[in-house]
């Protein structure tokens, strides 16, 4: 795993500091280098490139005036806040029971988390027996997948639908996976356990690596009662440490690792996705070309993109507004920590805006479809007022009118194949569930 030289440079300067993380990236390199997602065989890269990407990233973002006031063991904390950030991602089998067979619950922090493993499973298999149609289709690829609790007692008894029921699971909770493993280590095969630093590492530093690689997936404010909790009056600055800076510098890099170098464009060649929410997200990815600073203004972020469908070109969309609200969020952050240093003591990150080329309305003209988000809202009352005079209380009547509308649009489609000289079979499936 590479090191950005300025990351070096700093940590060269705390031997201590520096001899544990290359334990750290000795013992865990093997893991992220492998890069074989058991729970996420579909999903864009995870691994060692991903990891040295986003460590990139953090270097560049913070503006060279900020690491003046960075010490070693802000870039310590960093490093291990970014490799634990998505550890959570390459858990396998053995792991997965470590966690729900309570394993982890000594070190389960209850101001952030009220109930342990076993009791969030529970819930979420609860909660599995109801997913709609549409979540079927996202997390499995198929809107008729029946629910079937994992056999749990044996790996090899596990089928790719299960994979991807419990990948869902470890996705929703894998930055509190990350938290954890900083607090205890990785339980793998047989209970041994692969320790996050060993006794080289202190435990609020543990604690500090955890929380900044956790909080990728919460509102910062949220974090702050917890640092109060592991460092009482010094929890802006605990060990002096820049721990919400450090935050928002995982959060922004990992939001900036989408070009299409997080994919693999052989493989996608090879490779069919059956879950439509894995082929989505790799799509998303190619569709971005390049990402640069913007020619007029050095504080933004330009991102040029070609999305082929009206769907990726919403998506990209909403990821872009999703960036700036995090970057927005970011530096109202920074200012409430920060606001009472002198201007010069408050460090910063070099963005505060990003756009696309998809804003440009010289961009539109050509496109095989429309680049906006049509849709209608109802008020839930409004079924009813339509529905209740017409059929009252008795849902055959609702059936029969849905039948009817399918012989109708059956019949209006042979007459436009018949104009063209068509074959045309109308065909009507009726499926009726218990």
């Amino acid at each position: 795993m590479k090191i950005p030289e300025v990351f070096n440079r700093l940590l060269l300067t705390d031997e201590k500091l520096n001899s544990c993380i290359l334990q750290i990236i000795s013992d865990f390199q093997p893991i992220l280098k492998d890069n074989k997602l058991y729970f996420f065989e579909e999903y864009t890269d995870h691994g060692i490139e991903h990891i040295e990407s986003v460590l990139n990233a953090a270097a560049e973002i913070i503006t060279e005036d900020s690491y003046a006031l960075l010490s070693a063991k802000d870039i310590g904390i960093l490093i291990m806040s970014i490799i634990l950030h998505d550890l959570g991602m390459h858990i396998e089998y053995s792991t997965f029971l470590a966690f729900i067979n309570g394993e982890y619950d000594d070190v389960r922090v209850e101001s952030l988390d009220r109930k342990p493993w076993k009791r969030l499973w529970e819930e979420y298999l609860n909660e599995a027996k109801r997913f709609s149609s549409k979540q079927r289709y996202l997390y499995f690829g198929n809107e008729n997948q029946p629910f079937k609790e994992p056999n749990l007692l044996n790996k090899d008894s596990l089928d790719g639908a299960d994979k991807k029921l419990i990948g869902e699971f470890v996705r929703r909770f894998h930055t509190r996976f990350a938290h954890e493993v900083a607090l205890k280590g990785l339980v793998g095969k047989d209970g041994e356990i692969i320790e996050f630093g060993g006794n080289r590492l202190d435990d609020l530093d543990k604690k500090l690596a955890g929380i900044v690689s956790r909080s990728h997936g919460m509102n910062i404010r949220s974090t702050f009662p917890y640092l109060r909790e592991i460092s009482a009056d010094a929890w802006k600055n605990p060990n002096k440490v820049n721990v919400t800076f450090l935050m928002v510098v995982l959060r922004i890099a990992d939001y900036f690792q989408f070009d299409n170098e997080r994919v693999d464009k052989m493989l996608l060649k090879l490779k069919t996705f059956k879950s439509p929410l894995s082929k989505t997200e790799h799509d998303k990815h190619l569709a971005i070309k390049f990402v640069q600073t913007h020619f007029d203004d050095v504080e933004r972020l330009y991102v040029y993109a070609q999305p082929e469908t009206s769907n990726l070109f919403v998506k990209l969309n909403d990821l872009l507004k999703d960036i700036q609200h995090e970057l927005d969020m970011s530096w109202a952050v920074l200012g409430e920590i920060y606001s009472r240093s002198p201007e010069k003591q408050q460090p910063k990150i070099k963005y505060r805006r990003i756009s696309s080329n998809l804003e440009d309305e010289s961009f539109y003209s050509g496109l095989p479809y429309v680049p906006e988000r049509i849709c209608f809202q109802t008020d839930v009352e409004l079924p009813k007022l339509l529905i209740a005079p017409l059929y009252g209380n008795n849902p055959t009547f609702g059936v029969r009118e849905l039948i009817q509308n399918s012989v109708d649009a059956c019949l209006e489609r042979n007459i436009d194949e018949i104009k063209v000289g068509t074959d045309y079979i109308p065909e009507i499936d009726l499926e009726v569930r218990k």
